[in-house]
């Protein structure tokens, strides 16, 4: 008899448990809307900043020290302060983004139609590269549950289409430039944190360093800043010391970060940004010549700095051919790609599963610096099989569809964001939506959330909704903005 009442009683205290968070969530849920009805244009803003500044502030807490090589086998735990400040983080995004989408469900507020067809495309990328793969791969495993967030800020950012695009990229910029300078301060003080010295990937003579800055690693911090490097062009500061500060800092940022596939993706993207502003139309002959000459003679020069200049480079090098198969091979990266290639031949539709590349995979096939397959086609092939690499490909069919369509005066941008994703794509993995958290994950967002607003923009009545994509700096430029909106219109 006392046993069944020491169940009972258990039970009823779980159940109040249960009952007082779920009411908890209501009265939460109740506050959000009611926020949202006056704050719905500040969403994408918020989440722009929160996708630059937290994990900036992680490095921070983490306290790392990344001036030798990196153990990945013997990592230590992460501080307990990053931990909760990341799991705070995440809770305010999902929160703010359930919200966002409840908000406009339950709404009766008319907004102009979004591209369908590219959300169609991105719900299918996610369905077979994080989900069905679950549940059908090699190895089969619950779902990444930040992919689950990383989706649910995306679809709210379709949600919020009416949102004013000029203030997200005055967001995006004002918190680049602090992650940035961020990024530069403490080769001053706490060089450690910040820069790895005496790597195999030293590619500036005089420069025995790479930059990590308050990224992830060199490259996630290069992509972070030549993507503040396409926002400065687009719609630069109207000060001008503020706007040379920070295109200064910006390069100075993505030349020390020494990321041969950021700055190749710059000699791409910065000229696309220039042609889709321009309207795509052949440019003067003379103009166009030396634009080409221009792009050869950079390339053939980053190519040297690499074969000719890099760090430890001794005469041995080039009689073996060691330097020449270290090149051609991507600094390492075929052995993973064949690591992903016979995972994808042990299930060649759906993949290895979600786990793979977790610490576990890396350590049974010794690869313990491979965290992706470090080539976006290859990873959705290893991870997700047939299926999720034919979903990846529809998806970046449709991004580059509804870039090309796009109005004038986000084109460049679109395409030059685009573009660079592209380039990324060969040797990273720049869809990847593992965590909303991760640097590269930015330039997704932001992508779509410029095809989403345009799309809707170019579809709205009225002519500030078109104009006021490029920011009115841009209308005072080029006046053709209000003729051809209202034309649309």
């Amino acid at each position: 008899m006392e046993l069944q009442l020491s169940v009972l009683s258990s039970t009823l205290q779980q159940a109040g448990m249960v009952l007082a968070a779920a009411m908890a969530l209501i009265v939460a849920l109740g506050v959000g809307l009611h926020a949202d009805l006056r704050l719905k244009h500040w969403y994408v803003p918020s989440v722009a900043g929160l996708l630059i500044a937290v994990p900036a502030i992680g490095v921070v807490l983490e306290q790392r020290d990344v001036t030798q090589a990196l153990d990945f086998v013997a990592q230590a735990e992460p501080p307990p302060a990053m931990v909760w400040f990341l799991r705070l983080s995440s809770v305010v995004l999902v929160g703010l983004s359930i919200v966002r989408i409840t908000s406009r469900v339950v709404s009766h507020e008319r907004i102009e139609p979004g591209p369908s067809v590219l959300m169609a495309a991105f719900f299918a990328y996610f369905v077979c590269n994080y989900l069905l793969n679950a549940a059908f791969g090699s190895v089969p495993a619950p779902p990444i549950v930040p992919s689950i967030y990383a989706a649910l800020v995306l679809g709210a950012v379709y949600m919020s289409r009416d949102a004013d695009p000029v203030l997200v990229q005055r967001f995006g910029k004002l918190a680049l430039m602090a992650v940035m300078a961020g990024s530069l301060a403490p080769l001053l003080f706490d060089p450690g944190m910040v820069r790895q010295v005496e790597t195999a990937e030293i590619r500036i003579p005089g420069v025995a360093f790479r930059l990590f800055g308050l990224g992830s690693n060199p490259n996630n911090i290069a992509t972070l800043a030549l993507v503040n490097l396409l926002l400065a062009l687009h719609q630069p500061f109207r000060n001008r010391l503020l706007e040379a500060t920070n295109i200064s800092i910006t390069l100075g940022v993505l030349v020390l970060a020494q990321s041969q596939t950021s700055w190749l993706a710059a000699l791409i993207a910065v000229p696309v940004l220039l042609l889709g502003r321009s309207g795509l139309k052949l440019l003067d002959k003379r103009t166009l010549v030396a634009l080409c000459v221009l792009l050869m003679v950079a390339a053939v020069g980053i190519m040297g700095l690499a074969l000719f200049t890099a760090h430890g480079l001794t005469l041995s090098d080039f009689v073996t051919g060691d330097r020449y198969r270290e090149i051609t091979s991507l600094t390492g990266r075929s052995a993973i790609w064949r690591a992903a290639l016979l995972e994808w031949e042990d299930n060649p539709l759906f993949g290895y599963g979600p786990t793979m590349w977790d610490g576990g995979y890396r350590a049974r096939i010794g690869l313990s610096f491979a965290f992706t397959a470090h080539n976006q086609y290859l990873q959705s092939l290893a991870v997700a099989g047939a299926v999720g690499l034919c979903s990846t490909l529809a998806y970046l069919a449709a991004l580059g569809w509804y870039c090309f369509i796009a109005p004038r005066a986000v084109r460049g941008l679109a395409l030059a964001l685009y573009s660079q994703i592209l380039m990324r794509s060969i040797t990273e993995v720049p869809l990847d939506i593992g965590t909303p958290f991760a640097n590269e994950f930015f330039s997704h967002f932001l992508l779509l959330f410029i095809l989403v607003t345009a799309h809707a923009a170019a579809r709205a009545p009225s002519i500030g909704a078109v104009a006021g994509i490029a920011g009115s700096a841009d209308v005072r430029r080029r006046p053709d903005l209000r003729t051809s909106a209202a034309v649309r219109g």
